[in-house]
């Protein structure tokens, strides 16, 4: 039997995986930049937690939203501020911002999902 209270525990605990796997995944955008291999076992651990704790979804989309949001603001900076008459040159960027994009992207349909699966249970 489905009470109103459990599903609203179901719902914070979905919310929560979903914070925990952004808030992770901005130190963790840095670190994939800076030193790859830091970066990425971060992520795989922050993985491993949210599906630990039975909200694997949300916390993956989370992290995804974050990674993505996090290089698409770095990368889309640079896109901005970078132009060839002021002496500074990105080229490539595009690519980079497009690749963070699809990023965040992927990471807003799998928290979508995220929230269909909580409502439909």
């Amino acid at each position: 039997m489905n009470t109103s209270g459990s599903g609203e525990s179901k719902k914070a605990g979905d919310r929560q995986s979903w914070l925990t796997g952004l808030g992770l995944a901005v130190p963790g955008a840095f670190l994939m930049l800076e030193f790859p291999l830091f970066g990425l076992a971060l992520l795989v651990a922050v993985i491993a937690l949210v599906s630990m704790a039975g909200r694997a979804i949300a916390g993956v989309g989370g992290l995804f939203v974050g990674i993505g949001g996090t290089w698409v603001a770095l990368f889309g900076r640079v896109a901005l501020e970078c132009r060839a008459d002021s002496g500074c040159t990105a080229p490539g960027i595009g690519s980079a911002v497009a690749t963070s994009a699809g990023v965040l992207a992927i990471g807003a349909l799998i928290s979508i999902v995220a929230v269909v699966r909580a409502r439909r249970s």
